[in-house]
């Protein structure tokens, strides 16, 4: 009983999501039940966190068979299951949660909602029921590094903080822990962006390059589900942001310009800020323990959003302590005379030409997985003049090897084509030679082999300590 007393005075405090407000959700649930379509780790902690608030009925479904593990809980639950190709066709009643990966105007959400259901995603309703100060970061690049930063600044500054979201920890499971003085830093992906309502509280765009275009309908409908991030509270936008996202009321990351009002900016190796015609230093570029101009322009965006939040002090306490995620030009290690990094995260084209723009000396590069429907022209002409060679593999690499060879007419670029990343490394070893680097940056997603990318970011790792 004391867990949903606690819930209870979670929702006086509640925000509207999904155009109602958490109270009307919860009664809703009770009342009718709860649908988890799609049993993802976003949508995991639901099973734990609706039969503890007092949600009695609830149906399971995905195209996938749970694991046998899973399978029991929800047995032991009583759980309505369907685990099948058809997991949609059935009626959907009560309040939906989709997993992010399912769009929100699939056919059968649209009908469910038809038929009086509210559908709406975990982190939806964890940002309208987190009591705490939110902080809230998308983009295309650098959302997760951004993110980390500036929950390491908040725990230099003294807030406990919850991370989670897009990130790998869904956050609804923990609104119970979280108190009115405590930070969330969500990190939030388009597709969980797409039918949320606007969070209030701080809120960051990283930067807006081509990305999902295998899942959103174009740029437009992707480059507006990230500005739905921007329609409450201090917005930040960073480099590469497209001016259609500007506002008088934003700051703006990386720009020196007297006339901007409010800035966070960069000159003379130090990190400055501007607001309200004032203006003062952060911390210096030193602080910095990350490679790349990349990872500067995160460590401002995060700067910016944690302004008055964090002193200067905090801040580049923090990011001198900052080592970075997994997965993102990660050090593995020097084998054979041969350094090796590992950037799985880098799932696009834009990505990898950051990754690449990261070394003084060219690396070889190992690309391919599965395609997001991207162009490759760009970065092949990076690959030319910022690459010592390229190993290609997966189902893609017939289309980064024509972009290759459209950029590359003398054949000056070694290259190598395989069918797995198992083969991959030897090769890429080979061209490197003694002294030099091996960079996995894919450029595409990893699921033509691998369950996700930190899997075979991980798989290259091992294959490259097999090489000593």
């Amino acid at each position: 009983m004391s867990i949903h007393r606690s819930f209870q005075d979670v929702l006086k405090g509640a925000r509207k999501t999904a155009g109602v407000s958490a109270d009307e959700i919860y009664r809703k649930m009770c009342r009718e039940g709860a649908v988890i379509a799609g049993l993802g780790v976003a949508n995991l902690p639901l099973l734990t966190l609706l039969p503890k608030i007092g949600v009695r009925t609830l149906s399971v479904r995905d195209r996938t068979p749970p694991t046998a593990e899973t399978a029991a809980r929800l047995s032991a639950m009583g759980a309505h299951t369907a685990f099948s190709e058809g997991y949609l066709d059935s009626p959907m009643r009560g309040v939906v949660f989709r997993t992010p990966s399912l769009r929100p105007d699939h056919p059968a959400l649209l009908r469910a909602k038809g038929e009086g259901a509210i559908v709406l995603t975990e982190a939806a309703l964890a940002l309208a029921l987190a009591p705490a100060d939110l902080f809230c970061v998308t983009g295309s690049d650098g959302k997760t590094t951004t993110a980390m930063m500036c929950a390491a600044m908040l725990e230099a500054a003294g807030r406990r903080v919850f991370l989670g979201g897009n990130i790998g920890t869904p956050l609804l499971s923990r609104v119970l822990e979280m108190r009115a003085q405590d930070a969330a830093v969500f990190e939030l992906s388009s597709f969980q962006l797409m039918d949320a309502d606007p969070p209030v509280g701080r809120c960051a765009v990283t930067n807006i390059t081509e990305n999902h275009l295998d899942w959103h309908k174009d740029m437009a409908e992707y480059t507006a589900a990230k500005a739905r991030i921007l329609g409450g509270g201090v917005a930040v936008l960073g480099v590469g942001c497209p001016p259609s996202l500007y506002t008088g009321a934003c700051i703006r990351v990386g720009l020196a310009d007297p006339h901007t009002p409010s800035a966070v900016f960069s000159a003379d190796g130090v990190v400055y800020a501007r607001c309200d015609g004032v203006q003062r230093p952060l911390f210096s570029h030193s602080a910095l323990c990350l490679p790349g101009r990349h990872n500067l322009e995160n460590a401002m965006t995060a700067a910016a959003l944690t302004l008055g939040a964090a002193e200067p002090r905090a801040m580049a306490d923090a990011l001198s302590r900052f080592r970075g995620a997994p997965h993102r030009l990660s050090y593995v290690g020097c084998f054979r005379g041969v350094r090796c990094y590992d950037s799985s995260i880098d799932t696009t084209p834009a990505r990898t030409l950051t990754s690449l723009r990261a070394f003084s000396e060219p690396p070889v590069v190992i690309l391919g997985g599965r395609d997001k429907n991207l162009s490759y022209d760009t970065l092949a002409d990076a690959l030319v003049t910022r690459s010592r060679g390229v190993v290609l593999c997966g189902e893609c690499a017939a289309l980064i090897e024509a972009a290759i060879l459209r950029a590359d007419r003398s054949g000056r670029l070694p290259r190598k084509r395989v069918t797995r990343l198992a083969d991959a490394v030897a090769p890429a070893f080979s061209m490197a030679g003694h002294g030099g680097t091996v960079l996995l940056s894919p450029a595409a997603t990893s699921f033509d082999e691998f369950e996700n990318y930190g899997e075979r970011g991980d798989f290259f790792a091992a294959l490259c300590r097999k090489q000593e």
